[in-house]
Parts: C-alpha cells; sequence; structure tokens
C-alpha cells in the first residue's frame, strides 16, 4: 500500500493504492482531498465523482450528483458509493459493495466539482486506485489436533460488510453421524458458527466445506471455504505382502493376503504393514514354538527358508503408533502327506456283539478316509446290516471316522483305516484276533510290527518299555511327519477287556 500527495497548487489528494478485497465482500477505500476554495462558488454544491478507467472512454461509478446517476452502468449501479456528508469534509472515500471478479485489475479515479472554476480530474500518475478482487471464501479453523473418538470444534468466520449483512452459513463433507452445529456468533464484521464432533477413521484426509451465502441486490453470492481433516487414529488395516519361492525357482509374488500354503523346501518372505495416523512402525514379535525362521532383516520383514512341516502356524506382526498399538496374524499352511493325528484315537475296540474302530488322520489339504473290510471299499457315510461308518472334519486338518461292525465277525477279518490327499496315503491297519485269557493286547507298528505275545512277559515287556522311554527322552524330538514312515497296525483281542 502507498499514499501519495498530489502538488496541484490547491488541489491534492491522498488514497491508499492497491486496495484488496475478496469477492463478494465489500470494502471501503480511505481518501482525501483539497480544492483551491479561491476558485468555488460559495453558492454551488460540492459533487464527487469517481470513474473507472476504460475503453473506449472512462465510466461513471459513483457520485452524488443526482442529475449525474442516470450516467452510472448497471453493472457497478448500487454497489459504488460516495457519502454526501463526508464529502464537504474533504472525505472522499470510496465504498464497494459488494466487489465482483469483473472489478479486479481496474484503476479508478476521482473528480470534483464546485461551481464552474472549480472542477479538477485526480488523475494524474499516482493519482489513481488500482482494485485487486481475490477469490472470496470464509476462513475455516480447527479447535486443536483431531484424535479418533475425542470430540473436536471447527469454526467457521464469514465477513459481513454491515450490520444488516448477515450471511447462511452451511456445512458439508463430514462422515456418518450428524455433527452439533451450534447457534453463530454475530460480530461486527463477520459471523462465527462452529461446529462440534467425534472425529473416526472415516474423517481422516474428507474435505469438509463452510458455504457462506450472502443475499445482494443482484442475487445471492455463495463463497467457499474447505479443510481437509487430519485424525489421528490407531493402527487397523494389517497388510502381508512378499513372496515364495517354490524349490524349483519358481516365486509366486503376493498382496494383502493374511495366509498361504507352501510346500517342504520352499522359502518365505513376508513383509508387515497397518493402516494408522500418524505413520505405524511393524515389527514381527511371534512365531511357532519350532519354526524355522530368522532374524528378521528388518522389523517388519520375515524370511524361512527350506521350510518344513513343523515352520507351520501362526505368525504376528504388532504395529504401533502414538495413538496405540494392535496386532495382525499371518498364518502358514504346510502341505503334507496323511499321518495318524495322535496314537491314541486311532483304536479298535469290542462295543455289544461288534466292535468299533475309530480313525484320525491329519494332512494338509485335508483328507479323506476310507475303510476296507476284507478288502472291500467303503467310502463315506455308510449304513448296512453289516456295519456302520461316520465321517467328518474335527478340524481344518483333522478328519475322523468311526466303524461299527455289527454282529458277528470271523476271527482274521482285516480293517484297515486309509487316508488320502494329493500329497499321498497312509494306511492304517485293524485286525480282530481270537485270543484266549483275560489279556489285552495293544501294538502300533511304524516302520516294524510289533506285537504284545503273551501275558506271561507283560511284566518283562513293561521293564523294557520304561528302559526305552528313558532312552528317548535323551534323544532329539522328532517332528510328526518325520515320526511316521511307514503305515501302522492296530491289534485287538476279541475277549479282550476294552483298551484306552
Amino acid at each position: 500500500m502507498s499514499c501519495v500527495w498530489c502538488d496541484d497548487p490547491g488541489y491534492s489528494l491522498n488514497v491508499s493504492s492497491p486496495v484488496t478485497v475478496q469477492e463478494g465482500l465489500c470494502v471501503t477505500i480511505p481518501c482525501t482531498f483539497t480544492y483551491d476554495a479561491s476558485h468555488e462558488d460559495q453558492h454551488a454544491t460540492l459533487y464527487g465523482y469517481w470513474y473507472v478507467e476504460g475503453r473506449p472512454e472512462n465510466l461513471l461509478v459513483a457520485t452524488n450528483n443526482l442529475k449525474k446517476v442516470y450516467e452510472i452502468g448497471r453493472h457497478v449501479r448500487d454497489r459504488f458509493a460516495i457519502s454526501d456528508a463526508k464529502l464537504k469534509q474533504g472525505d472522499c472515500s470510496l465504498t464497494v459493495h459488494p466487489a465482483e471478479a469483473a472489478d479486479n485489475n481496474s484503476l479508478y479515479y476521482f473528480r470534483m466539482e464546485k461551481g464552474e472554476r472549480a472542477r479538477y480530474d485526480y488523475i494524474q500518475e499516482g493519482r489513481t486506485v488500482s482494485l485487486i478482487v481475490t477469490e472470496g471464501k470464509p476462513d475455516i479453523t480447527v479447535s486443536g489436533p483431531l484424535r479418533e473418538g475425542h470430540g473436536a470444534s471447527i469454526v467457521c468466520a464469514a465477513q459481513r460488510c454491515s450490520s444488516s449483512d448477515r450471511p447462511t452459513v452451511t456445512w458439508t463433507g463430514f462422515s456418518e453421524g450428524s455433527p452439533k452445529i451450534l447457534i453463530p456468533n454475530v460480530m461486527d464484521t463477520r459471523l462465527e458458527t462452529r461446529v462440534d464432533f467425534i472425529p473416526s477413521v472415516a474423517d481422516h484426509r474428507r474435505n469438509v466445506t463452510c458455504k457462506a451465502t450472502y443475499d445482494r441486490r443482484s442475487g445471492s453470492i455463495t463463497l467457499e471455504g474447505t479443510i481437509t481433516l487430519n485424525v489421528s487414529y490407531a493402527p487397523r488395516t494389517f497388510q502381508f505382502s512378499g513372496r515364495l519361492t517354490h524349490s524349483n525357482g519358481s516365486i509366486w509374488a503376493f498382496e494383502n493376503v493374511a495366509q498361504i500354503v507352501a510346500q517342504e523346501g520352499d522359502s518365505l518372505l513376508v513383509r508387515c504393514k497397518a493402516d494408522g495416523n500418524p505413520a505405524v512402525t511393524a515389527a514381527w514379535m511371534e512365531k511357532p514354538p519350532f519354526s524355522t525362521a530368522q532374524s528378521p532383516v528388518s522389523n517388519n520383514t520375515l524370511r524361512l527358508f527350506d521350510l518344513r512341516w513343523r515352520d507351520k502356524g501362526k505368525y504376528t506382526c504388532q504395529a504401533k503408533n502414538q495413538e496405540s498399538s494392535a496386532k495382525g496374524v499371518f498364518f502358514l499352511q504346510m502341505q503334507h502327506s496323511p499321518i495318524p493325528c495322535n496314537r491314541v484315537d486311532s483304536i479298535c475296540r469290542r462295543e455289544g456283539n461288534g466292535y468299533k474302530c475309530a480313525c484320525s488322520i491329519c494332512s494338509f489339504p485335508s483328507p479323506t478316509i476310507e475303510w476296507l473290510v476284507n478288502g472291500k471299499i467303503y467310502e463315506g457315510n455308510t449304513t448296512s446290516r453289516e456295519l456302520n461308518i461316520t465321517s467328518g472334519n474335527k478340524t481344518g486338518e483333522e478328519a475322523i471316522s468311526v466303524l461299527h461292525l455289527l454282529g458277528e465277525w470271523k476271527e482274521n477279518t482285516s480293517v484297515t483305516c486309509l487316508g488320502s490327499n494329493p500329497k499321498g496315503q497312509f494306511p492304517l491297519e485293524y485286525q480282530l484276533l481270537d485270543n484266549s485269557g483275560p489279556t489285552e493286547s495293544l501294538s502300533l507298528k511304524s516302520g516294524v510290527v510289533g506285537a504284545l505275545l503273551m501275558f506271561a512277559v507283560v511284566m518283562i515287556i513293561v521293564t523294557i518299555a520304561v528302559t526305552c522311554w528313558t532312552c528317548q527322552k535323551k534323544k532329539k524330538l522328532m517332528t510328526v511327519p518325520e515320526s511316521y514312515t511307514e503305515h501302522s497296525r492296530v491289534v485287538f483281542s476279541e475277549k479282550a477287556q476294552d483298551t484306552k
């Protein structure tokens, strides 16, 4: 802003230039002037005129001379004004109400008249006013940092030109959940409207807009102000990405998955990240007890080489930021051929006049179970006079099946439970024997068929078993797939008591 005094003898003008105003709002351009009183007609009226420089001619925009009002153009009529009363005091201030985009970069100059001799155009260099019209918008301020679940306020301030100027303020852009809009606070030069709300994750990066609508003679004018919300929230929405390298060298890159299936010999790299604001740091925290996972190359990167069945299970990643922390789970499934889930569940015992054989097989993909009775294959659930089969899945990897042999069966009846999946098969054999005496015999063969031969040597076998058990405790524990290399046989004595 610069103030310029005009040095013509007796005639001077002091005005600020340039003047900036927002579109749709008002501005008063301060101005004072003097003229040579020796030139005035004391009986004449003092008139003031404001013109805008134009092509091909200058146009009148404001005057206190009612005889000249008709010369004012329609696009500026009633928007520019000077005060008749203040003019007599040497005040030539020009009021623009409201400013329009078409007014931008216009040059205005002042002219005075009082009689025939006292007439002067203050149009020389430095005596004009440059009006700059900028895009109008309300001012929006936030009460403080926005945090998920914590109350906050946003204030929109719309400018006012006068006491009668009261814009209508509306809000848009908030997420679901009605914000509480309070009664506007009316001040001399502005109107403030406050919104109270509880930020959520859905509000983060949302554009919230405050609109102020003014009623003008030429029609309504709407000014908009927009702010982008920055909401802090705890880590959420875990994403896992990486690559699985197969033993044959082929690579599968994956993204945004929470579970994969691998084969023995594969290698795996998994990166963990989570959404959150401020930025989240992630690190792998937990792994299965027998996993061969190496120390991560970075906190959020997990590496496993030469995968084995024991590597399967749940891997936990923890993400945290200034707000809180959270855990995400990545599951690794290992393909393996069928094996007995455990030695105890795969049993065969006398039940009434018949027999009951239970079979539990584990594998991934999950196995199917078939029964072979004297060489005949039975699949799924089966009911007949001779037998009844009930099958189902206990877990994602375990299949169970129960065979009921009804009525009388020959002593050489052969029963086999066969678990199958695309990786292979595992036969678990049951055989009914006709032994005498109240003896109980149960033998499970793993590699070599073992049997308890007679009650007379039970104590010797028990002694040997205790000794072997003590030795085995000193050996390295084998993984489940490695401990089942051949099929197993369960031998049941027809006259024995229940084996548990």
